[in-house]
């Protein structure tokens, strides 16, 4: 996906009517799943990362402090897609 990103990063850069092209294509409902699909893939693996780096670093290996820390990985990272997707859908 970062190479579609990338081309349509440089779209937007391009003249003010290939932005504005864009705008109504990222204007649309299924794109804007797609954005927030993408978000929340990328806030999780985010957060699964930091967890996997204190597991290493042999903090809360048991299998009760495992199971919460996924499970907050979990929460945070769909609480903060909603936040996100408040925003992409201009509720804030």
């Amino acid at each position: 996906m970062l190479p579609v990103l990338l081309w349509m990063f440089e779209l937007s850069l391009k003249t003010e009517s290939t932005y504005a092209r864009l705008r109504v294509v990222f204007g649309g409902v299924l794109v804007k799943l797609v954005v927030l699909a993408l978000v929340w893939a990328i806030l999780h693996h985010l957060f699964a990362g930091i967890r996997y780096l204190a597991l290493d670093l042999h903090v809360g290996i048991a299998k009760e402090p495992s199971t919460r820390s996924a499970l907050a990985v979990f929460a945070v990272s769909l609480a903060l897609a909603l936040i996100a997707a408040l925003w992409l859908f201009g509720v804030i």
